[in-house]
């Protein structure tokens, strides 16, 4: 066999040597075949994990790491086709941010294709956006691989935004300022499709809704319980009845009846869990009353003459505040002197009825407030009109006291019988001079001519307005929020020594409209006023008493208020007539005064003092005509009512909301 031409011996033995090591140092490829690198679950794990976090541990990924990402290749050019104008969107919506364009990397090279976010979100985000029409990348030039990314493109739609639901203080914040959404900043206009009279027009009272008194004694007040349908009217005798007002039960039976004074009790107010009655009564002191038990667990004696309202501070029973017609205001703490709490009384008390029970224990305030002087004008004479509420000795009546609710507990408004201001007053000072515990006090109206007073006050359920009755038969609407940038009274030293309060200097902020109606006239300082609470279905009404017999509801919602009111100098008949809703009556007010609101005729035949809405929104009203109605919500009986007539006696013992036949011949 010829030997290989290298190793020809021609050759020098240099040369020869030289030639070996050459092919020594030949590397010949291997007879074992290559495999794919094994997904181990440490790299699978490492695959689908975010290349944000992926770069940051390791810059460089590794070739098996390249290699499975490959498997995506038909996704290479996605980010390519967002939109410019919903990638902003997009973000918005998730909350995060996409890379900027200039690190996005897209190549036709699909050996090496950019690093992939995890499919799994990308199916999450094909599920929540519509399809997106946009053509094809023309970098992928393979047919299959343009039906593949067709169906994927699927996530870059502009997302619906979900509006965030306002909470109670966005709401509360809206109304302050009148707008109906405070991010657009766009003024709360008049809803011309709405009608005020669908709130209002409703309410019918049956013979079988009538609570007797049979000639004595005479009902003075009523007040709801929180947490069921039983309402508490107390009478002139001194005795309290609980009445359940459900349309189940039958109103014309009492459910439960007590005696706890010898004298007319003026007011009475339950507890939040109405395990507990506070009443005020004419013989000059207030008790708490145990549920359980009906009796008295302590006494509260401090005032000089009878006592007109008694109210619990809101989110705490243990606080009691009092106002009598001596013109002073009472704050109790039930925690500080006696021989314990109310509860532990009120326990020791039940523990020991079975013997007797235990004598009620006395208690008096450590904390008053002077009102009569903060509310005694020196410029205007008091008024003596009739049922004027002065004392003999010449003080000032204290005739509505109310707390503020959403954490301004501690501030308390005061109304009195000598004009219709509102003095606001800080309880965390009372410990002091009663000057330094009055924060502010609202102006008399522009439109009184002479002293009125005010008889009721009654607070909104979101606490941003409050109404007052006034002598003068309106009604007006304040904000809470403007309440405290009134001025308040400076005091001043007499020759006696004795701190006086003055009149204020300025004028403060009055009301921001009033309400007015026909059948509504406040003749003395026992009608009353009260709201019902939005709950459900049902919307915020106030109800107001009045001395000519009828009650009248007012809806609160201010949806229903024109902002655009007939001036004084309009004379045009045909567009009074046109708009029916609006004011009619002239005033001088820089405010409007809508004449609006709904009467319950033929309910009671002389004056409607006291006025509660039960638990479940029926109304309870009691008159001088030693009767207390329930008015209950039924369209169709109250429309019958006002079209069967007199014929036939169908209108027997009832009562029925009144208003014009148009009304029921539009709704039918």
């Amino acid at each position: 066999m010829a030997e290989p031409p290298f190793f020809s011996s021609q050759g020098s033995e240099y040369e020869r040597h030289q030639i070996i090591e050459e092919v020594e140092n030949i590397q010949f490829p291997s007879l074992k075949p290559k495999k794919p690198p094994t997904v181990t679950p440490k790299r699978f794990k490492k695959f689908f994990t975010p290349r944000a976090s992926l770069s940051a541990r390791n810059a460089r990924q590794s070739k098996a790491g390249r290699q499975l990402r490959d498997i995506t290749k038909n996704g290479a050019n996605l980010r390519r086709h967002t939109p410019p104008t919903d990638r902003l969107a997009f973000a918005d919506t998730q909350h995060t941010s996409f890379r900027a364009h200039k690190r996005q990397k897209c190549s036709v090279d699909l050996s090496s294709s950019p690093a992939q976010s995890s499919p799994l979100k990308r199916m999450q985000t094909a599920e929540q956006f519509a399809v997106y029409a946009d053509p094809p990348s023309p970098l992928l030039s393979d047919d299959e691989d343009v039906l593949d990314l067709a169906d994927e493109l699927q996530i870059f739609a502009k997302p619906i935004r979900r509006l965030r639901q306002s909470g109670h203080g966005q709401r509360l914040l809206q109304r302050s300022f009148g707008y109906d959404d405070a991010a657009l900043q766009r003024p709360k206009g008049y809803a011309h499709c709405a009608d005020w009279r669908s709130e209002t027009t409703r309410f019918v009272s049956t013979p079988g809704d009538i609570h007797r008194y049979g000639g004595a004694p005479l009902p003075f007040c009523v007040a709801n319980c929180n947490t069921n349908s039983l309402v508490a009217i107390g009478d002139e005798e001194g005795g309290v009845r609980l009445i359940d007002s459900a349309p189940s039960s039958d109103f014309s039976r009492a459910h439960v009846s007590f005696r706890p004074h010898h004298n007319a009790v003026m007011d009475i107010a339950f507890s939040s869990d109405d395990y507990l009655l506070a009443t005020a009564s004419g013989d000059q002191t207030s008790r708490i009353i145990d549920m359980h038990t009906q009796h008295a667990v302590c006494i509260l004696s401090g005032h000089k003459s009878s006592v007109k309202q008694v109210r619990f501070q809101p989110n705490d029973d243990n606080i009691l505040t009092t106002s009598s017609r001596d013109g002073s205001v009472l704050l109790w703490d039930m925690r500080c002197g006696g021989r314990g709490s109310v509860a532990s009384l009120r326990t020791a008390f039940a523990r020991n009825v079975d013997n007797g029970g235990l004598e009620p224990s006395v208690r008096y305030s450590k904390y008053s407030l002077d009102a009569a002087s903060a509310h005694r004008s020196l410029k205007r004479a008091p008024s003596r009109a009739s049922g004027s509420d002065q004392t003999e000795a010449g003080g000032v009546s204290i005739t509505a006291i109310q707390h503020l609710g959403n954490g301004r507990e501690h501030l308390l408004l005061t109304t009195s019988e000598v004009d219709s201001s509102i003095k606001l007053w800080d309880l965390r000072n009372v410990g002091r001079r009663s000057s330094n515990a009055l924060a502010a006090s609202t102006p008399v109206p522009v439109n009184h001519v002479r002293n009125y007073g005010i008889s009721a006050m009654a607070l909104s359920g979101d606490g941003a307005r409050l109404y007052t009755v006034c002598r003068d038969s309106i009604v007006y609407a304040y904000s809470t929020n403007h309440l405290a940038l009134g001025n308040a009274p400076h005091t001043s030293t007499t020759n006696n020594n004795k701190a006086r309060m003055a009149a204020p200097t300025t004028s403060g902020l009055g009301p921001l409209y009033g309400f007015k109606h026909p059948a509504l006239r406040v003749g003395t300082f026992y009608v009353k006023a009260a709201i019902r609470q939005a709950r459900g279905d049902k919307s915020e009404v106030l109800a107001v008493g009045s001395s000519d017999g009828h009650a009248v509801l007012f809806p609160t919602d201010e949806q229903y208020l024109p902002k655009r009111l007939p001036s004084i100098n309009d004379t045009d008949e045909d567009d009074e007539a046109a708009l029916p809703s609006f004011p009619t009556a002239k005033s001088k007010a820089e405010f409007p005064i809508h004449q609006h609101g709904t009467a319950l005729v033929r309910g009671h035949g002389q004056e409607v003092t006291s006025i509660a809405w039960s638990h479940d929104g029926e109304l309870v009203t009691i008159g001088d005509d030693f009767k207390a109605r329930c008015w209950r919500e039924n369209d169709e009986k109250a429309r019958h009512l006002r079209g069967c007539g007199e014929g036939q006696g169908l209108r027997w013992g009832c009562g029925w909301a009144d208003v014009d036949s148009a009304w029921d011949e539009d709704d039918g």
